[in-house]
């Protein structure tokens, strides 16, 4: 950002930058998430491997300030779902805070278990968003216990989801109430009434506490 003259050009506008960088036949393909950088590629090599029309009008993405990065590989925030051609404009990420384990994979399902009572996870939700729908699973053996499994969600103190578990998987529906969302970050918290261990219950080696499974590869907004 300083050039030889030292002229700082860090707060210029997308579209000042387009303009300049434009002019020596340079490609906008794409800004990040939380809109402080622009990408451009050589667009004699470009060859229609991104977004058209390349403008930084499509392209554009507003200042997130509450939208945190890390520095190092891998990335907590990642492309999980891109809509109606809208390039980089639809994306759905998640930060798990706390009270999470390791996310895992299974068969391009990617997952997570709570590891406490209350586990605390962000979103980035568009504006036209209305709902937001999370799928879980949670063991028969669990629901087989002589104890009620209680969920209940709360975005920024206030509840929004209570439920008794009663089936092995389902899908909250969480109403998205933009006067409780902060640079299009949705923070929730999950708590549940208590942890188990599959070693337990299920006569396994895996001795973790866990909670309740989240899909988070079905995530998604309505």
């Amino acid at each position: 950002d300083i050039s030889t003259d030292y002229t700082n050009l860090f707060f210029n506008s997308n579209r000042c930058n387009f303009l300049i960088i434009y002019s020596v036949f340079i490609a906008l393909v794409g800004t990040n998430l939380n809109g402080c950088n622009a990408f451009f590629v050589r667009d004699d090599v470009t060859q229609g491997m991104f977004f058209e029309p390349a403008t930084s009008e499509m392209l554009y993405n507003p200042l997130r300030l509450g939208l945190r990065f890390v520095a190092n590989h891998p990335a907590k925030y990642c492309l999980a779902v891109q809509k109606d051609n809208w390039g980089v404009l639809n994306y759905q990420m998640y930060e798990l805070i706390s009270g999470f384990h390791k996310e895992e994979d299974d068969i391009n399902v990617k997952h997570v278990w709570t590891s406490a009572t209350e586990s605390k996870i962000r979103l980035l939700v568009t504006e036209d968003a209305e709902k937001l729908l999370i799928p879980y699973r949670l063991p028969q053996e669990v629901l087989g216990l002589d104890k009620v499994y209680e969920v209940i969600i709360y975005l920024k103190d206030c509840e929004v989801l209570k439920q008794n578990i009663c089936d092995i998987c389902g899908i909250w529906e969480i109403p998205v109430n933009s006067e409780l969302i902060e640079d299009s970050i949705l923070e929730l918290s999950i708590k549940t009434s208590f942890t188990w261990q599959p070693c337990v219950l299920m006569g396994t080696l895996d001795q973790r506490d866990l909670g309740i499974d989240l899909i988070l590869s079905g995530i998604c907004l309505k």
